[in-house]
């Protein structure tokens, strides 16, 4: 993980304020969701866990969390410990290969199935897991639209000594828009819409942009996966120089598309109105 030197608090209270736009964009989709009572939901690997315990205080019903792996599990289950969360199952699983069937009243992602390949496969198994009439939400960060936030990442990745190891590699986290995703979604089964909704992020300081790359370090490790162990530190090294390269010339500010699915499509313009409030 790159690291960042020690800062004030009022710079590291700033940046936090700043840096959570993954949580909000997310917290904002369960918002249009209507998850309540005793329903039952799947949480297919939703970062950090913060929205993991969000959708366990919405209802009495059973909320499976699942992830690929164990590392990402811990923490959340040790945060629901403190919290005396108790209605929440975790497991180790991969979303391609679940096998649940009409189990679920609701089923949620948010910026996990952009690091997975196999939407065809996925969205079949949401198919089989999700109860008739179900509640579909997920999130999607459409990443290679963000030229700024990976364009400090492909500098380094396309120097020479670095090339060799992204010869003819392309990261799997491409992925089509609607006009790309509502066949998938026909195709599979699954009952439901996507669009894409645009969030304006700037990034002012190098403690809030580190620590958005840190954020995304999923992302990061698709390229960190190629290096050699030694190589890894350089090319963190090298990427956070590049981050403070483009500061010199003010703020680092883009657009990042998501790609929302909804089983209750109306819901959309609330939810865009939502997300591009500042």
């Amino acid at each position: 993980m790159m690291k960042v030197g020690a800062k004030s608090t009022q710079e590291l209270q700033t940046a936090s304020s700043k840096i959570q736009q993954k949580e909000k964009a997310g917290e904002k989709l369960i918002s249009v969701l209507s998850i309540s009572g005793k329903m039952s939901v799947l949480d297919i690997g939703s970062g950090d866990g913060t929205l993991t315990l969000k959708l366990a205080k919405r209802t009495s019903g059973q909320v499976i969390r699942i992830d690929n792996s164990l590392d990402n599990l811990l923490p959340v289950k040790k945060q629901a410990e403190q919290e005396g969360i108790t209605n929440i199952t975790f497991l180790e699983m991969d979303a391609r290969t679940m096998k649940f069937e009409n189990k679920f009243d609701a089923i949620f992602s948010d910026s996990r199935l952009h690091l997975i390949n196999g939407h065809d496969h996925v969205l079949g198994k949401i198919k089989d897991a999700l109860k008739p009439g179900g509640i579909l939400g997920l999130q999607i960060p459409l990443v290679t639209r963000a030229t700024a936030f990976i364009d400090p990442i492909e500098k380094v990745t396309k120097s020479a000594d670095m090339l060799g190891y992204y010869t003819n590699w392309t990261p799997q986290w491409l992925l089509p828009g609607p006009e790309g995703y509502d066949p998938l979604l026909k195709q599979t089964g699954v009952q439901a819409k996507s669009r894409i909704i645009s969030e304006p992020i700037a990034l002012s300081t190098l403690e809030e942009s580190l620590h958005f790359f840190n954020y995304n370090l999923n992302i990061l490790k698709d390229y960190t996966r190629l290096l050699p162990p030694d190589d890894i530190p350089k090319l963190e090294s090298r990427i956070r120089k590049n981050v403070e390269e483009q500061l010199k010339s003010g703020e680092i500010s883009f657009q990042m598309d998501r790609l929302f699915v909804l089983s209750n499509p109306e819901k959309f313009d609330l939810l865009a109105e939502s997300i591009q409030r500042k």
